[in-house]
């Protein structure tokens, strides 16, 4: 059973992979750290999200593959 908290952890995270998906499909490419400060936090929610629990959580809806990374 989701507590309150943990789902709204969830809902954070669900979010924030929806964000750097649609920065990836708009740019064509994983934000960098070398980028424009904009894109250096998307990248570090990218890393973020990269974390196996965060994994494990969204992977039902990360249509593109972004938190496997072990090709990148």
């Amino acid at each position: 059973m989701l507590t309150r908290h943990r789902c709204r952890r969830v809902g954070l995270r669900l979010a924030t992979l929806k964000n750097v998906t649609a920065w990836v499909e708009a740019h064509g490419r994983e934000p960098q750290m070398s980028g424009e400060l904009s894109e250096r936090l998307m990248a570090n929610q990218l890393k973020a999200l990269r974390t196996r629990a965060s994994r494990e959580l969204l992977a039902s809806q990360d249509r593109l593959g972004l938190l496997n990374d072990n090709q990148r």
